[in-house]
Formats: C-alpha cells, structure tokens, sequence
C-alpha cells in the first residue's frame, strides 16, 4: 500500500495524516486520552506493518502520524485549519489515495472518533466530509440507518446484551439505544445546511445527496410511523 513510494514522499503523506486525524480527534474542541491512545494504537498495528521507510534515526516513518499529531494539540490548532492542510494535500496528490489507503484512512478515523462516548456531532460532519473527499460511499455496502454514514463490521453499533447491531453506527447506537435522543430529521438536515454556509465541513454536493437520503434511513422512516 505505501510500500512503493519513495521514503520524502512517505513522510509528507505520514505528517499530512497526522494533521487528519487530529482534525478528527479535535472536532469537538476536546482532544481525549482515549482519543490519543487509540491513535496510537492503531499507528503501532495498522501502520507500521506496511511501511518499510524509516527516518535518519531508523524509526518507522509512519510514527510521523504521531509526531504530528501531537505537535498540532500542543499547538492547539483548530480542528478545521488541520482538516483543511490534508485536504489541500489529498487533492494535489491523489494518485497516493487507493482504495486500501482510504480504507485504512476511514478505519483509524472511525475509531478515533468512537474513541470518547458522547461524542460532539461535529465529529460526524468531519467523518462526513472525510468520507464525500475519499469516496468512501464506493467503498462500503451499506450505511448507519440514522446518520447515513458508511457502516463497516467495526464500527457496528451495540445491543443491550452486548451484540452488534449492524443497522446503526456506534456514534449513534449504543447499548441498545439512541446516543442523541433529541436529534430529529429536521435537526440533521439543519446541521447540514449550517456546514455548507458557515463552515465548508462538507460540499453542497455532498450535502444535497446525504439530505436525499436521510428520510430514507430507518430511524427517521420509523419516527414517521
């Protein structure tokens, strides 16, 4: 996956992830402990095991995630301001984005952002915009059937008898029942618009596709029931 390219180039691409997921951790303007140790976590068995590169001090060079990461919360950077440096990045290098980079891209994100419970929604409009630059929903068979986000068998929401529940996300789903018992359809919809004015967290695109979808989502069809 990143084996073939040169070790400059593996750096960039390391530091730039390392602003994404501080992006992501930060989206709520509370960067956890749970947050950081499952970074590290993933970046010790996900990352390091595909990248061969190490830096002049012969550490592995996917460890940049890290450095990164943590020099950006010492800094206190904004969440968006990071965001927007990998998206910059993404975009003037996606020949370096396949399918199984953005695969394990989603999958660190997803957990960082499952890390903390009661996480802030802003954390989802980030994943959101994450999954439209990524084209994630290409990926994936199916979605959370609240928040419309793409659903793999790690981020399956969970019943009251600890089993998986493959119909919602574990943002929205948790022991059996809704995380956010006030949000409504219209407040969703409403979240979205306000991103695309007011924050550019995703694109009027993607926005208009997602608000065609929502009602068609389990949880809102059975509001209407």
């Amino acid at each position: 996956m990143v084996h073939s390219i040169q070790s400059n180039a593996a750096r960039e691409l390391y530091e730039n992830l390392g602003k994404l997921f501080y992006a992501i951790a930060a989206a709520d303007k509370v960067v956890s402990r749970e947050e950081i140790r499952v970074l590290y976590e993933i970046v010790e068995k996900e990352w390091v095991p595909v990248e061969d590169s190490s830096d002049e001090y012969g550490t592995d060079l996917s460890f940049q995630i890290e450095v990164i990461f943590d020099w950006y919360k010492d800094n206190d950077f904004s969440a968006e301001a990071a965001y927007e440096k990998f998206e910059t990045y993404q975009k003037e290098h996606t020949g370096l984005f396949d399918a199984d980079l953005n695969d394990l891209i989603w999958k660190t994100a997803n957990s960082i952002a499952q890390a903390f419970p009661g996480k802030n929604r802003s954390e989802i409009l980030m994943l959101i915009r994450l999954k439209s630059l990524l084209h994630i929903h290409n990926m994936v068979s199916h979605v959370c059937q609240s928040c419309g986000l793409p659903l793999q068998e790690e981020n399956y929401g969970t019943n009251r008898n600890d089993t998986f529940n493959d119909d919602y996300c574990n943002v929205c789903f948790r022991d059996g029942e809704f995380t956010d018992h006030s949000l409504t359809l219209h407040k969703l919809e409403t979240q979205l618009e306000e991103s695309v004015k007011h924050h550019n967290t995703i694109s009027f695109e993607e926005a208009e596709r997602l608000k065609k979808v929502l009602p068609t989502l389990k949880r809102w069809r059975m509001s209407r029931i």
